[in-house]
């Protein structure tokens, strides 16, 4: 859409891939991420796409990027990947023990991040993922599927069960906001 939300076009990115989320640093540079590693970029606003190889045949689930250059994403397998170069080139980053599925991934600054996972797990890195650590004592939950931060401090995940949790000390506690299931 170019006018607010009243009208849509479709487009069509050269890839079969179904896909999982989407980044936009602005109006034209973008990245989609979907099923067995695939990354595509647009530099157009959607107009065209291109074809970026994570290193890794994982689906992917959750895409980031602080800024042009620096970017990650996360997926099946705990797969995790980082680029300095736009996309040209990841390196995978290792969390600290083993999940089934990496769903979303947030950073607030090109160092402080945090990755919602299956199993009732937050990951945080304050080294721009060269380490993870994970997040003791969060109330039960299941899956963290979305993550969101309006600043450092204050932030929000959401799980597959209706749950809503906060924090506003950096992910250090997060604390039952509401739980929507009925």
């Amino acid at each position: 859409t170019t006018n607010g939300g009243q009208t849509w076009s479709f487009l069509i990115p050269s890839s079969a891939a179904d896909f999982n989320d989407l980044f936009f640093l602005n109006d034209n540079l973008g990245y989609f991420v979907g099923e067995t590693g695939s990354i595509m970029k647009t530099t157009n606003g959607g107009t065209s796409f291109t074809n970026i190889n994570s290193g890794g045949t994982d689906d992917l689930y959750g895409v980031f990027f602080i800024s042009p250059d620096t970017g990650w994403v996360c997926g099946q397998d705990a797969a995790v990947y980082k680029t300095f170069n736009g996309g040209s080139s990841w390196t995978q980053q290792t969390l600290p023990s083993f999940t089934n599925g990496c769903y979303d991934i947030f950073f607030t600054d090109a160092n402080t991040g945090y990755i919602g996972s299956w199993a009732n797990r937050i990951y945080k890195t304050t080294d721009g993922g060269t380490t993870w650590s994970t997040i003791p004592n969060l109330p039960s939950v299941n899956s963290i599927i979305k993550l969101q931060f309006i600043n450092p401090d204050t932030g929000w995940a959401t799980s597959d069960y209706g749950k809503l949790l906060k924090t506003t000390d950096a992910g250090q506690t997060w604390v039952l906001q509401h739980d929507f299931c009925f």
